[in-house]
């Protein structure tokens, strides 16, 4: 039996969930070895969940 191997790139995604409200986000990144857009995907998903923690508050005052 022959062995294939995958090569190039692929679509990988980075999942998060709030356990507090059950939001989650998903994000896609090109690879998983650039740690550099794993970060950055971190980053930006921290802001969203800030926007919606405000607008939670918001609606409960």
């Amino acid at each position: 039996m022959r062995e294939e191997i995958a090569e190039g790139d692929f679509a990988q995604t980075l999942n998060m969930v709030d356990v507090w409200s059950g939001w989650t986000r998903t994000c896609s990144n090109q690879n998983k070895e650039a740690s550099k857009w794993v970060r950055e995907a971190i980053e930006k998903v921290k802001e969203d969940f800030l926007l919606i923690y405000e607008e939670l508050i918001l609606i409960r005052c």
